[in-house]
Protein backbone atom coordinates (compact mmCIF):
# COMPACT_ATOMS: atom_id res chain seq x y z
CA UNK A 1 0.00 0.00 0.00
CA UNK A 2 1.35 3.38 -0.53
CA UNK A 3 3.83 5.14 1.75
CA UNK A 4 2.32 8.32 3.10
CA UNK A 5 4.58 10.75 0.90
CA UNK A 6 2.04 9.42 -1.36
CA UNK A 7 -0.96 9.89 0.89
CA UNK A 8 0.48 13.63 1.34
CA UNK A 9 0.31 14.87 -2.26
CA UNK A 10 -2.53 16.43 -3.80
CA UNK A 11 -5.33 14.92 -4.96
CA UNK A 12 -4.76 15.45 -8.47
CA UNK A 13 -1.29 14.28 -8.41
CA UNK A 14 -2.18 11.01 -6.80
CA UNK A 15 -5.23 10.92 -9.24
CA UNK A 16 -2.65 11.17 -12.25
CA UNK A 17 -0.47 8.68 -10.55
CA UNK A 18 -2.64 6.05 -9.98
CA UNK A 19 -4.80 6.96 -13.70
CA UNK A 20 -0.96 6.16 -15.37
CA UNK A 21 -0.65 3.06 -13.47
CA UNK A 22 -4.23 1.98 -14.52
CA UNK A 23 -3.08 2.08 -18.08
CA UNK A 24 0.32 0.74 -18.35
CA UNK A 25 -1.33 -2.38 -16.28
CA UNK A 26 -4.20 -2.60 -18.71
CA UNK A 27 -2.22 -2.42 -21.74
CA UNK A 28 0.56 -4.48 -20.74
CA UNK A 29 -0.33 -6.89 -17.85
CA UNK A 30 1.36 -6.86 -14.53
CA UNK A 31 4.31 -8.92 -15.48
CA UNK A 32 5.48 -6.78 -18.71
CA UNK A 33 4.44 -3.71 -17.08
CA UNK A 34 6.98 -0.59 -16.27
CA UNK A 35 7.90 1.52 -13.42
CA UNK A 36 10.06 3.69 -15.99
CA UNK A 37 6.78 3.95 -18.15
CA UNK A 38 4.75 4.77 -15.27
CA UNK A 39 6.39 7.85 -13.99
CA UNK A 40 7.43 8.96 -17.81
CA UNK A 41 3.83 9.15 -18.69
CA UNK A 42 2.84 11.01 -14.88
CA UNK A 43 5.51 13.44 -15.13
CA UNK A 44 7.48 12.16 -12.19
CA UNK A 45 10.71 11.38 -11.23
CA UNK A 46 11.82 7.40 -10.77
CA UNK A 47 13.39 8.42 -7.42
CA UNK A 48 10.24 10.09 -6.30
CA UNK A 49 8.35 6.80 -6.84
CA UNK A 50 10.46 4.79 -4.45
CA UNK A 51 8.98 7.74 -1.96
CA UNK A 52 5.65 6.75 -2.63
CA UNK A 53 5.22 2.86 -3.26
CA UNK A 54 7.97 -0.19 -2.25
CA UNK A 55 7.93 -1.82 -5.91
CA UNK A 56 5.81 -2.10 -8.47
CA UNK A 57 3.51 -4.86 -6.88
CA UNK A 58 3.03 -2.11 -3.94
CA UNK A 59 1.70 0.36 -7.06
CA UNK A 60 -0.41 -2.77 -8.14
CA UNK A 61 -2.15 -3.70 -5.21
CA UNK A 62 -2.80 -0.38 -4.67
CA UNK A 63 -4.38 0.17 -8.12
CA UNK A 64 -6.37 -3.63 -7.16
CA UNK A 65 -7.53 -2.65 -3.78
CA UNK A 66 -8.53 1.26 -5.23
CA UNK A 67 -9.76 0.67 -8.36
CA UNK A 68 -11.37 -2.48 -8.66
CA UNK A 69 -12.39 -3.74 -4.92
CA UNK A 70 -13.40 -0.81 -3.54
CA UNK A 71 -16.15 -0.73 -6.68
CA UNK A 72 -17.11 -4.06 -5.58
CA UNK A 73 -17.69 -3.91 -1.92
CA UNK A 74 -19.89 -0.55 -3.25
CA UNK A 75 -22.26 -2.51 -4.96
CA UNK A 76 -22.29 -5.58 -3.33
CA UNK A 77 -23.28 -3.01 -0.08
CA UNK A 78 -25.51 -1.10 -2.45
CA UNK A 79 -27.27 -3.93 -2.93
CA UNK A 80 -27.48 -5.27 0.30
CA UNK A 81 -29.91 -3.19 1.64
CA UNK A 82 -32.60 -5.19 -0.77
CA UNK A 83 -31.77 -8.05 2.01
CA UNK A 84 -35.33 -8.45 3.26
CA UNK A 85 -36.67 -8.60 -0.65
CA UNK A 86 -33.81 -10.76 -2.96
CA UNK A 87 -33.03 -14.14 -1.70
CA UNK A 88 -29.46 -15.50 -2.12
CA UNK A 89 -29.79 -16.25 -5.95
CA UNK A 90 -31.25 -13.07 -6.75
CA UNK A 91 -28.94 -11.20 -4.85
CA UNK A 92 -26.18 -12.93 -7.24
CA UNK A 93 -27.79 -12.06 -10.30
CA UNK A 94 -28.97 -8.43 -9.34
CA UNK A 95 -24.91 -8.28 -7.87
CA UNK A 96 -23.18 -10.05 -10.95
CA UNK A 97 -25.64 -7.93 -13.82
CA UNK A 98 -24.47 -4.86 -11.58
CA UNK A 99 -20.76 -5.52 -11.18
CA UNK A 100 -20.64 -6.17 -15.28
CA UNK A 101 -22.44 -2.73 -16.12
CA UNK A 102 -20.05 -0.96 -14.04
CA UNK A 103 -16.76 -2.47 -15.34
CA UNK A 104 -18.07 -2.64 -18.74
CA UNK A 105 -18.16 1.25 -18.25
CA UNK A 106 -14.92 0.83 -17.20
CA UNK A 107 -12.92 -1.58 -19.56
CA UNK A 108 -9.21 -0.88 -18.26
CA UNK A 109 -10.17 -2.09 -15.32
CA UNK A 110 -11.48 -5.01 -16.17
CA UNK A 111 -8.52 -5.51 -18.19
CA UNK A 112 -6.48 -5.46 -14.84
CA UNK A 113 -9.28 -7.82 -13.42
CA UNK A 114 -9.04 -10.93 -15.84
CA UNK A 115 -5.40 -10.14 -16.12
CA UNK A 116 -5.10 -10.74 -12.14
CA UNK A 117 -7.29 -13.84 -12.43
CA UNK A 118 -5.75 -15.47 -15.34
CA UNK A 119 -2.01 -15.14 -14.06
CA UNK A 120 -2.33 -17.93 -11.85
CA UNK A 121 1.58 -18.33 -11.83
CA UNK A 122 2.01 -14.63 -10.30
CA UNK A 123 3.20 -14.38 -6.51
CA UNK A 124 1.40 -10.91 -6.67
CA UNK A 125 -2.02 -12.36 -7.25
CA UNK A 126 -1.33 -14.97 -4.71
CA UNK A 127 -0.93 -12.13 -2.65
CA UNK A 128 -3.54 -10.37 -3.15
CA UNK A 129 -6.18 -12.89 -3.15
CA UNK A 130 -4.76 -13.91 -0.04
CA UNK A 131 -5.30 -9.92 1.20
CA UNK A 132 -8.72 -9.53 0.21
CA UNK A 133 -10.10 -13.33 0.38
CA UNK A 134 -12.13 -12.29 3.34
CA UNK A 135 -13.72 -9.55 1.29
CA UNK A 136 -14.96 -11.66 -1.62
CA UNK A 137 -16.81 -13.71 0.53
CA UNK A 138 -18.21 -10.93 2.27
CA UNK A 139 -20.03 -9.76 -0.85
CA UNK A 140 -22.58 -13.03 0.15
CA UNK A 141 -22.79 -13.44 3.92
CA UNK A 142 -25.40 -11.41 4.69
CA UNK A 143 -27.76 -13.32 2.43
CA UNK A 144 -26.29 -16.78 3.54
CA UNK A 145 -26.88 -15.73 7.37
CA UNK A 146 -30.63 -14.50 6.16
CA UNK A 147 -31.28 -17.19 4.15
CA UNK A 148 -30.37 -19.21 7.02
CA UNK A 149 -32.52 -17.25 9.66
CA UNK A 150 -35.15 -17.52 7.65
CA UNK A 151 -34.77 -21.22 6.78
CA UNK A 152 -34.60 -20.99 3.30
CA UNK A 153 -30.54 -22.54 3.53
CA UNK A 154 -29.65 -25.22 5.50
CA UNK A 155 -28.50 -24.19 8.63
CA UNK A 156 -25.60 -26.96 8.46
CA UNK A 157 -23.97 -25.15 5.13
CA UNK A 158 -20.88 -23.64 5.39
CA UNK A 159 -20.86 -19.96 5.62
CA UNK A 160 -16.83 -19.79 3.95
CA UNK A 161 -17.00 -22.50 1.70
CA UNK A 162 -20.57 -21.62 0.06
CA UNK A 163 -18.98 -17.99 -0.05
CA UNK A 164 -15.66 -19.49 -1.93
CA UNK A 165 -17.78 -20.95 -4.16
CA UNK A 166 -19.46 -18.14 -5.55
CA UNK A 167 -16.51 -15.85 -5.31
CA UNK A 168 -15.72 -18.87 -7.76
CA UNK A 169 -18.68 -17.56 -10.09
CA UNK A 170 -17.16 -13.99 -10.17
CA UNK A 171 -13.82 -15.32 -11.57
CA UNK A 172 -15.67 -17.66 -13.95
CA UNK A 173 -17.59 -14.62 -15.36
CA UNK A 174 -13.94 -12.52 -15.60
CA UNK A 175 -12.40 -15.47 -17.60
CA UNK A 176 -15.24 -16.03 -19.97
CA UNK A 177 -14.88 -12.19 -20.63
CA UNK A 178 -11.21 -12.61 -21.17
CA UNK A 179 -11.42 -15.29 -23.36
CA UNK A 180 -14.69 -14.38 -25.59
CA UNK A 181 -14.17 -10.53 -25.29
CA UNK A 182 -15.41 -8.07 -23.34
CA UNK A 183 -18.62 -7.16 -26.19
CA UNK A 184 -19.81 -11.12 -25.85
CA UNK A 185 -20.20 -10.73 -21.60
CA UNK A 186 -24.57 -9.72 -21.61
CA UNK A 187 -26.66 -9.59 -18.70
CA UNK A 188 -28.02 -12.88 -20.70
CA UNK A 189 -25.06 -15.14 -20.02
CA UNK A 190 -24.95 -13.94 -16.45
CA UNK A 191 -28.62 -14.96 -16.33
CA UNK A 192 -28.13 -18.26 -17.66
CA UNK A 193 -25.29 -19.25 -15.00
CA UNK A 194 -27.38 -17.75 -12.20
CA UNK A 195 -30.22 -20.16 -13.88
CA UNK A 196 -27.88 -23.26 -13.24
CA UNK A 197 -26.45 -22.18 -10.27
CA UNK A 198 -30.12 -22.06 -9.18
CA UNK A 199 -30.94 -25.27 -10.39
CA UNK A 200 -28.03 -27.43 -8.67
CA UNK A 201 -28.99 -25.18 -4.83
CA UNK A 202 -32.92 -26.50 -5.18
CA UNK A 203 -31.78 -29.85 -6.76
CA UNK A 204 -28.30 -30.78 -5.77
CA UNK A 205 -26.16 -32.79 -7.55
CA UNK A 206 -26.38 -36.28 -6.55
CA UNK A 207 -29.25 -38.58 -7.89
CA UNK A 208 -31.04 -40.92 -5.48
CA UNK A 209 -29.89 -44.41 -5.61
CA UNK A 210 -33.80 -44.80 -6.02
CA UNK A 211 -34.24 -43.49 -9.33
Amino acid sequence: MPKQTFLNLPDDKQKRILECAIDEFAEKGYRAASISCIVKTAGIAKGSFYQYFEDKEDLYGFVVESAIVRRKLKISSDESVKLETLNLTQFIRVLFRAMMHEFLDQPKLLKIGTDLIRDQSAPVQKRIYGKYEHLQQNYFQAFIFHGKNQGTIDPNVDEDVLGNMLTGIGFMIGNFAAVHGYENLTEEYIDDIVDKIEYIFINGIYRSSAE
